[in-house]
């Protein structure tokens, strides 16, 4: 075992399902979602050319589906479409203009990520607060750690304003939590509000949505551990759930290494609004990765109201450890305040809640 094992540590996966209480659209539902806010009567005049853009893009690879099973409606499959045309002609010096033209499209997409995340999450309202009440509690847990494919804002601004916690994202080797209030917050795929700065190599976090056409002359950026004070030279960091994501920013890298080793010692794991979707090989990849090196894990609950998920996952993992540690909670995010409680903080209130799982969501498939 790792000297630094904790005897007891919680650690939470969180996907779209996580934040679709608030306002956030699911991949499937994201495309047409952006439509209807670019066709809103308080639309932004500088937005309107990089939806249409995207869209268009869309609409030209309808010929596809002459040929393949391909859904163009789902916005993990057309943006890593983009991010594979913009990676695979960035080596054919003959087609600088269309890398260049490439480059912009895929700014363009991250714009429509960004608006659209931003037009639609609420950060009010009773759905808010229940967010806000679970991820507490989460939180309460001293060794307890966020994982999120999620580009939006919400775990950081429920940690923050609920619980008065540190969001420490793991961009740098000083950007790691250090003590009883500060929590890792590990974004697998960049986020909205993160601008990596191409002078110094540096991530800064601008506590704010912000899209490509904003990010020059922003002055809010902080730069993590640099002096360097450019603005004009920043681009955003979102990175697309199933293209091969070696080519980018070292700094996520680290935010995977920090992932890997939150997983490898996690006692119990919850992956919450999260489908598993065939499509991301990468995080099968990541918790494999950190699955190898763990000796600890009690449990893996799977959280997610959906009746496919079960027979989607059961191929995944070993079949006693399926049988016997994987607990399925058919149940919303924003459903979980009912069996949370406010004082949850130890081992003994997490075996408490897995008990009351277990007696409820008592598997029915082998």
């Amino acid at each position: 075992m790792d000297v630094n094992q904790p005897d007891f540590k919680p650690v939470f996966i969180m996907g779209a399902g996580a934040t679709h209480a608030l306002g956030a659209p699911l991949l499937a539902d994201f495309l047409q979602r952006s439509k209807d806010i670019r066709f809103s009567s308080s639309f932004p005049e500088s937005l309107k050319g990089p939806f249409d853009r995207a869209f268009k893009y869309q609409s030209d690879l309808s010929t596809t589906k002459n040929f393949m099973a391909v859904d163009l409606d789902n916005l993990e499959v057309l943006f890593s479409m983009v991010d594979m045309a913009h990676q695979t002609t960035s080596i054919d010096t003959k087609e600088k203009a269309r890398f260049d033209e490439l480059t912009n499209l895929r700014n363009d997409f991250m714009a429509v990520v960004i608006e659209t995340l931003h037009r639609s999450i609420r950060h009010r309202g009773d759905n808010w607060e229940f967010y806000r009440s679970v991820v507490r509690r989460f939180a309460a847990f001293p060794t307890a750690s966020f994982i999120t494919f999620n580009y939006d804002l919400a775990i950081e601004r429920a940690l923050e304003t609920a619980g008065s916690f540190v969001v420490r994202y793991g961009l740098t080797e000083e950007d790691v939590p250090t003590d009883s209030k500060e929590r890792f917050v590990l974004k697998l795929h960049g986020s909205a509000d993160w601008g990596y700065c191409r002078r110094c190599k540096n991530v800064g976090v601008l506590k704010k949505y912000v899209a490509p056409m904003d990010l020059p002359g922003s002055e809010s950026i902080i730069h993590h551990s640099s002096k360097c004070s450019e603005t004009a030279d920043f681009i955003n960091i979102l990175i697309p759930p199933t293209w091969q994501k070696l080519n980018y920013v070292d700094q996520i890298t680290r935010v995977w290494h920090y992932s890997i080793k939150e997983i490898s010692f996690a006692t119990h794991l919850f992956v919450i609004g999260y489908s598993f979707p065939r499509t991301d090989v990468f995080f099968d990849q990541l918790l494999a990765h950190g699955l190898s090196k763990s000796s600890n894990l009690k449990k893996l609950v799977v959280v997610n109201p959906s009746d496919q998920i079960e027979r989607l996952i059961n191929v995944l993992f070993e079949p006693h450890f399926f049988r016997k540690n994987v607990i399925f909670v058919k149940e919303r995010f924003e459903d979980l305040i009912s069996w949370v409680t406010i004082n949850m903080d130890s081992e003994k209130d997490m075996q408490h809640l897995m008990k009351r799982f277990e007696e409820k969501f008592r598997r029915t498939s082998a």
